[in-house]
């Protein structure tokens, strides 16, 4: 019996201590809520990359013709290539990578494609011989044919 007229005013005390909380702490939930919203944002394009609008390439149904285009011009290591280094090698050009650094650092890194000079890092890291010793005029050729220019 006693309990029914104590427990009224007890959840009335709990209201007034959350809403005063509540309006003291309102600048940083606002914040916290801010940016659990833009690391969600950033989640959902990273998972969602390969479909994204705004892609600058983007993969074509058969890659085959290249292939066999890379294999004639370049030489090795095309030729010795497996699939599973195709896969690789056409990951490095058309799919995504973490790369750009985040506003805040307790962000986390956004997708985005590889540019030319990142793509011929990573190739002669993978391949040295012979991507080391390739010069300006082997590179052009080698992203004319990838990029089909």
């Amino acid at each position: 019996m006693w309990l029914k007229r104590l427990l009224p005013k007890v959840f009335l005390i709990i209201g007034f201590l959350s809403i005063f909380l509540l309006i003291k702490y309102q600048g940083s939930i606002k914040d916290l809520w801010l940016h659990h919203a833009e690391r969600f944002k950033i989640y959902y394009d990273n998972f969602f990359f390969q479909f994204s609008q705004d892609l600058e390439r983007r993969r074509p149904v058969t890659l085959v013709e290249r292939e066999e285009e890379l294999k004639a011009y370049i030489g090795e290591p095309f030729i010795g290539f497996t699939q599973s280094d195709w896969n690789r090698f056409w990951n490095l050009i058309y799919g995504g990578f973490p790369k750009v650094d985040p506003q805040r650092p307790d962000l986390p890194k956004k997708m985005r494609q590889l540019a030319e000079d990142e793509i011929a890092d990573e190739l002669m890291s993978l391949y040295p011989q012979p991507f080391a010793f390739f010069k300006d005029s082997h590179w052009r050729i080698l992203f004319s044919i990838i990029f089909n220019r």
